[in-house]
């Protein structure tokens, strides 16, 4: 039997565990208006392509001379327009349920049993079923004393943060609790988690519905009979939650609050989009904490005093240690975004997956400006000297030259014959070739295994540098190139991030005004140059 026909038949008395049979027995007993109904559902259904049980036909009523005389200005709705508006009704009315049934954990036969129910009266029987299975005790003062811990309360949070999440597509990581990064495998890839296991349940609401769920699992008064609009105006403002005391006022500032949720879906979504940036400044640089704002004292420890002989009974000679100390100051960056109460109410939940998430890969982006910006800017260390300067730190080619195995040769030796403060040997190689992204190829062909025919064509750089390219070079120059030792053994260029902010960091706000919500991310970060020695440039040609 159709499904729609066998809807409205249980909305008129048919039991609802009955088979198609007693279906067709019910159907067989209708009359009047009943029956022309059901008749204009099967016929809306054929023309719909569906099948169904044809309801028998008999003969219509005569029509009743007083109703005829009367000429009613309103004219009498015909059974296809009856059945349509009832079929409307009934879809609205199964979406509800359906969607009732989903956050209640109940089944499709839960949804049919309950069509026709009155809602209110369905919601009623679920939060008194949530209660019973609680194991609450009603008091003669209506209130419910509870045994045990509610685990509603302390997952509600983490699995509706997570639900937005992946309705837009947000990966899920593991997090370093210490860091905020994202903790990465052994191919350096983040690492991706489950969602959390009631993240499901809510993945197939609107907010709106979540928020309804929410205020439920506080017991907020007459929660279910909200509608969207207005369980988010209560579960979003603190005045109203405070006002509501109990436990719905201590979780205002915790992580199970629907504040706290939304938010901590959008910082999913930026970290996201900082974990997955496209950058590599990373990759030959080392990354430093200080505690503040304040000009901190980086220093670079690039001698030690040479090992001399000892006589019998000679005395330790002890001499202070080289250092050179380059200052730098962490640099704050901020944005914000605002997410009305109508892309709440619409569901248009882009600025808690797309806008985080490209905000994130800005953030992480300012990594390669401020890093990309030392070797391009040339500025003067402590010495008063340029980075790179010919005469003063050896660590520039006197003539611009494109990249060939001499020029690299050339770099590779200027670097091996830095000396320290006092005169000791550094030997320092070259680990990295970087260039502007108009250089790539040309590096990557001095520096790529090439099978020689004969001795004199054997690359002698083959696998000894490693080409990192980077936009922000061509830039300023799309020839000039920079060879950079290991990161690990000495000191080059270092990113600094401020003590406890290692990560973007966001904010949010409610404003009560305009009942938006408000995120601010700030991002903390600068870079500086210790060292001149292990650093080369050739302004290419």
């Amino acid at each position: 039997m159709n499904s729609k026909l066998l809807t409205y038949l249980r909305t008129i008395g048919l039991a609802a565990d009955a088979d198609d049979e007693a279906a067709l027995e019910f159907l067989a007993g209708l009359e009047g208006d009943q029956l022309e109904v059901a008749q204009a559902i099967t016929s809306v259904a054929l023309e719909a392509g569906e099948g169904g049980g044809d309801p028998p036909a008999k003969d219509p009523p005569a029509a009743d001379p007083a109703a005829a005389a009367a000429g009613d200005a309103t004219p009498a709705k015909t059974p296809a327009e009856q059945a349509k508006e009832l079929l409307d009704e009934q879809g609205a009315a199964y979406q509800e349920l359906h969607e009732i049934a989903l956050i209640a954990g109940k089944d499709l036969a839960w949804v049919e049993a309950h069509l026709g129910n009155d809602i209110k009266a369905v919601r009623k029987e679920l939060a008194e079923e949530e209660r019973a299975k609680r194991g609450g005790i009603q008091t003669a003062g209506g209130q419910d004393v509870r045994g045990g811990t509610d685990r509603n309360l302390s997952t509600i949070g983490p699995a509706i943060s997570d639900a937005i999440a992946m309705k837009v597509n947000t990966p899920l990581f593991e997090m370093d609790a210490v860091t905020g990064l994202a903790i990465r495998d052994d191919e350096g890839k983040p690492k991706r988690r489950q969602p959390h296991e009631r993240a499901d349940k809510f993945r197939v609401m609107r907010v709106g519905d979540m928020g309804r769920v929410w205020l439920r699992s506080m017991d907020y008064p007459g929660a279910d009979d909200l509608t969207r609009e207005g369980a988010l105006k209560i579960a979003l403002d603190e005045r109203n939650l405070q006002a509501a005391g109990g436990a719905i006022a201590l979780s205002i500032h915790s992580t199970g609050s629907l504040t706290y949720a939304l938010a901590d879906s959008a910082r999913k979504a930026l970290m996201a989009g900082y974990e997955l940036a496209p950058v590599n400044s990373q990759l030959w640089t080392r990354e430093k904490m200080v505690p503040d704002f304040k000009a901190f004292n980086l220093i670079s420890i690039s001698d030690v005093p040479a090992l001399e002989e000892r006589l019998e009974g000679g005395e330790y000679r002890y001499t202070r240690i080289s250092d050179a100390r380059e200052q730098v100051q962490a640099v704050e960056y901020e944005a914000g975004i605002a997410i009305t109460r109508h892309a709440l109410l619409s569901d248009d939940l882009g600025a808690f997956g797309d806008v985080p998430r490209k905000m994130g890969a800005t953030a992480r982006q300012k990594d390669d400006d401020v890093v990309y910006a030392v070797p391009t800017a040339n500025a003067a260390l402590s010495d008063s000297v340029a980075l790179f300067h010919a005469a003063s730190h050896g660590n520039l080619a006197g003539t611009g030259a494109a990249i060939t195995v001499a020029t690299l040769s050339a770099g590779w030796a200027a670097m091996l014959l830095q000396t320290g403060p006092k005169g000791n040997h550094l030997n320092i190689e070259p680990k990295y070739l970087i260039v502007p992204v108009a250089q790539r190829f040309v590096a990557e062909m001095y520096v790529s295994p090439v099978q020689a025919a004969q001795a004199s064509n054997v690359n002698p750089l083959t696998g000894r540098l490693t080409v990192i390219s980077n936009s922000r070079l061509d830039a300023a120059s799309s020839i000039s190139w920079y060879l950079a030792a290991d990161q690990n053994q000495f000191d080059t260029i270092v990113r600094v991030y401020v003590e406890g902010e290692r990560a973007p960091v966001l904010k949010q706000k409610i404003d009560f005004e305009t009942e938006d919500l408000r995120y601010a991310i700030r991002y903390t970060v600068a870079a500086k140059a210790i060292d001149y020695r292990p650093l080369y440039k050739n302004g290419g040609a």
